[in-house]
């Protein structure tokens, strides 16, 4: 009867949804991990940065008081 299609039809709805639920999910959760990746290296480009400059400046220091 009618009540049955509405019932089908809404069984259908929710689990469309919940799959489109799970799939979203999914995607928020490699974009973080990507996020975090790409944060991670460039933490790793900074320090580099860092090193060098420190080790310019000593130079630096060094050439000025010889």
């Amino acid at each position: 009867g009618e009540h049955t299609q509405e019932l089908s039809d809404l069984r259908l709805g929710v689990e469309q949804v919940t799959e489109r639920e799970l799939e979203m999910a999914k995607r928020l959760e490699d974009f973080i991990v990507q996020s975090q990746d790409q944060n991670a290296q460039l933490q790793a480009v900074v320090h580099e940065l860092q090193s060098q400059l420190a080790m310019r400046e000593e130079q630096l220091a060094s050439a000025t008081f010889r």
